[in-house]
This record gives C-alpha cells, sequence and structure tokens, in this order.
C-alpha cells in the first residue's frame, strides 16, 4: 500500500470534539464467535500464511525508504509571504520537529513565519489562532492541531482569505481550510500489529487519541491487523485527556499493570511517543520488564528506550520536519493557484536493528529538504 499525505475528501472521517487532546477509551478486540473447524491440514496452513503476511510487511517497513513519492515538480516562490505556525505544544517533540520544519521551509522560501505556541492547551491554542488571524497574516499551519475546536477562528479565517493547514492531525477542509499533510496511519497500524505478531502476539493495552483521526486511524489499523495476522488481541484501551499526560498517564497505567499480573499483557501500544513514555514508567516502576512497547514518531528518547533494550521494541517513525516542508510546498502552490499534490511521506518500523546512528531522531532515509529546494528552484 503506498503510504501517501492525505487530503480532506479522501480521507476516513473521525469524530473529533477537542484539539491536541489524548483520548482513549475502553474497549476490547477479537470475537467470541467460534470459527468454522478447517479441513484436515488447513489450519496450519492458515496459521504458516498469516505469519508469513506479517513477517513480509514487518520486512517491507524495516527496510530503508529511499524512494521519492513526492511531487515532480513545483511552481516558483512568490514573496513577501507571512505564515503563522501554531504547532500543539512546543514541549511535545513531535510538534516541535513539525514547526521547526515549517519554519525552516518558510525561511527557504524567503517568506516570514511567525510562531505561536498553543502550549498543549485548548484555549491558548484558540488565542494563537484568533492573534494570527488578528495580524493578518498569508496562512496559517496548524501542527498536530484538529480543526474540530476551533471552528469560530477558522471561520474568520475563511473570511479574511487565510488558507489554514494542518499536518498529522485532522483535515481542516470542512471548516474550510485548505487540507493536511500526513502519512497512511492505518497501514502503519497495521505494521504494528504484524511486528507484535511476528515477535509472539499476545494481549495488547491500547492508550489512544479517539478525539485525533490521525492517532485513531493508527489504532484502528493496529485492530484490523491483529485480526487479519491473528495471535494477539486487544486487551484493554484507555482514555485521558490531554491535560492529564505525563504522571497522570504512568498513573493510569500503574492501575492497569496492578489488575492485570505478569503473564496476562504482552504488549503496549500508544497513538504517539510522548504518551508511551509515561506507560513505560509505570512498567519500569513495578518491575514489568517483560512488557514490549511500541508507539509512533520516532523521537529520541524512545529511540534511545528501543537502543538500550528498555521495554519499548519498536517506533514507527517518520521525518515530522518533512511534513512542514510538504506544508509550505502545498501552500506555495495555492498562492500560485495550483492544485494540492500529494507529499508522499514514508514511514518505517524502527527497531534495535536498524535505528538512526548517533542517538539521533528519525528523520528519514531521503534529503527531502534538497528535493525541494531543487523543485522550487533555489
Amino acid at each position: 500500500m503506498k503510504v501517501q499525505s492525505t487530503r480532506g475528501r479522501h480521507r476516513i472521517r473521525f469524530a473529533s470534539l477537542a484539539l491536541c487532546t489524548l483520548a482513549l477509551a475502553l474497549a476490547a478486540c477479537g470475537s467470541d464467535d467460534e470459527p468454522s473447524a478447517p479441513a484436515s491440514g488447513d489450519s496450519g496452513n492458515a496459521a504458516s500464511d498469516s505469519s508469513g503476511a506479517a513477517t513480509e510487511l514487518v520486512s517491507k517497513y524495516t527496510a530503508d525508504q529511499t524512494e521519492w513519492r513526492g511531487p515532480t515538480d513545483a511552481p516558483a516562490p512568490v514573496s513577501g509571504k507571512t505564515i503563522g505556525i501554531v504547532p500543539c505544544g512546543m514541549a511535545i517533540e513531535g510538534c516541535a520537529r513539525q514547526a521547526r520544519g515549517g519554519e525552516a521551509a518558510a525561511k527557504a522560501l524567503g517568506w516570514k513565519a511567525i510562531m505561536t505556541d498553543g502550549q498543549g492547551d485548548g484555549a491558548k491554542l484558540g488565542e494563537a489562532i484568533t492573534s494570527l488571524v488578528n495580524r493578518k497574516v498569508d496562512a496559517i499551519y496548524l501542527a498536530s492541531v484538529n480543526a474540530e475546536g476551533f471552528g469560530e477562528q477558522l471561520g474568520e479565517a475563511k473570511k479574511q482569505g487565510i488558507p489554514v493547514i494542518a499536518s498529522f492531525a485532522s483535515d481542516p477542509t470542512p471548516l474550510g481550510g485548505l487540507g493536511e499533510v500526513g502519512i497512511d496511519y492505518k497501514e502503519a497500524g497495521r505494521t504494528v500489529a504484524a511486528f507484535m505478531v511476528a515477535n509472539g502476539g499476545g494481549d495488547v493495552v491500547v492508550f489512544n487519541q479517539n478525539e485525533s483521526p490521525a492517532v485513531a486511524a493508527r489504532a484502528e489499523g493496529l485492530k484490523e491487523g491483529l485480526t487479519e495476522f491473528g495471535g494477539g488481541k486487544v486487551a484493554e484501551e484507555q482514555s485521558i485527556p490531554n491535560t492529564q499526560l505525563g504522571q497522570p498517564t504512568a498513573d493510569l497505567m500503574a492501575s492497569i499493570l496492578q489488575r492485570n499480573p505478569e503473564g496476562e499483557l504482552k504488549w503496549m501500544f500508544a497513538g504517539f511517543d510522548f504518551m508511551l513514555t509515561s506507560m513505560m514508567q509505570a512498567a519500569e516502576q513495578q518491575g514489568r520488564m517483560e512488557l514490549k512497547g511500541v508507539s509512533f514518531d520516532g523521537n529520541k528518547e524512545n529511540l534511545a528506550a528501543i537502543a538500550e533494550e528498555r521495554i519499548q521494541a519498536a517506533d514507527v517513525g517518520y521525518p515530522l520536519e518533512w511534513a512542514g516542508w510538504a506544508v509550505m510546498d502545498e501552500l506555495n502552490r495555492h498562492f500560485n493557484d495550483e492544485p494540492w499534490v500529494e507529499a508522499g511521506i514514508d514511514f518505517k518500523l524502527l527497531t534495535k536493528d536498524n535505528l538512526p546512528p548517533d542517538g539521533a531522531a528519525y528523520t528519514g532515509d531521503l534529503d527531502y529538504e534538497a528535493k525541494y529546494r531543487e523543485l522550487w528552484g533555489l
């Protein structure tokens, strides 16, 4: 399946009530129905086929992702633009990396970037968007900020002709925005399921973010993959607001571990790295080192945990900075009255065997900055 950025009319819509809000709902995966008995000799073949398919998918995404799947041409950069950038919170590495990428790309285009930190707080995010609208910027970039909670602000932006674009969040198009840049979230979640099954399977604790379509799709892909490959199921899925990240998240995970003694759980799944860090903290404090964790973003702290074999076993990495460059490319196309072109951002399943060198975050296997500069004629 091709990994690509997505645009509103091509995306699966998810209900979203708040921006940059971490939510996880209790659920169970699997069926109580007994399957039909296979013909003699078929059971082993079916299991082997599923295991082989899981291993093949893991191999596909642990390999280097060096093929450029993005645009092949671009209009010349327009001049004199001012772009407002609103990250969900600069203290959250994944958000900050996207925002910094957008800032660097804007500078490369000769534009001015105004960074306004949302600080992971809904009220501050709304104020940030309003302040940029009042400053009459030429466009607003939402880095992992879901549009649904800011309909009033986006409505005012639309009224003033200010395009709003997002990355790794919900698509702002229904509220008058331009579109959303991301990856194939469901395929990424399906790949995590394949990794879990290929490494023994077992019960999974899922910390999800239902209000964020990007994160919710990752969990949906996980569940579909577990059903497809067999050998694992979701044991618990929990919900917590973004304001409760950190120690409250660790406390919630601790309570789950207390009611699930050793041997009952095998995996921890988190919608992004920052969340899994707290889950791992709880597991380490209780000595539950038999657990393995997988999350998304490819941030340095989490990759270090993989290298040290400290609970985290894998991470779905993607060049978050690339999203910022792709956003600026889409804006330049918009300013030139040209259509949206898919960014083609790939993800990579990072394990101890293919980590970036020198403890770095995962920033991709190809030079996307050079590619964009070439496309822009810089």
